[in-house]
């Protein structure tokens, strides 16, 4: 996950009606290697999320705009996104 060696405690869970936040902190000596770390470890649980997306089902936002934006970005012909397989 990170070059380094980090101490991630246990993080707390928060559950609202249509939110679940995952708080954790860590400490690191050097604050670029902190920046390093945390954006290794966010960058970890954004593609774990993604890779639970399916193709070819319809899905609600948040995940629909991700997939949208996907498209948009992934279409490299200058299209409009909409043609081709998903670039996840």
């Amino acid at each position: 996950m990170t070059r380094a060696t980090i101490d991630v405690p246990s993080p707390t869970v928060e559950r609202d009606v249509d939110t679940v936040r995952i708080v954790f902190a860590f400490e690191h000596d050097d604050p670029q290697g902190a920046a390093d770390a945390a954006k290794a470890l966010a960058e970890f649980v954004e593609g774990t999320y993604v890779e639970g997306i399916v193709p070819g089902y319809t899905y609600e936002p948040p995940v629909a705009d991700l997939l949208t934006r996907a498209r948009q970005h992934g279409d490299e012909g200058g299209g409009d996104g909409s043609s081709g397989a998903m670039p996840l």
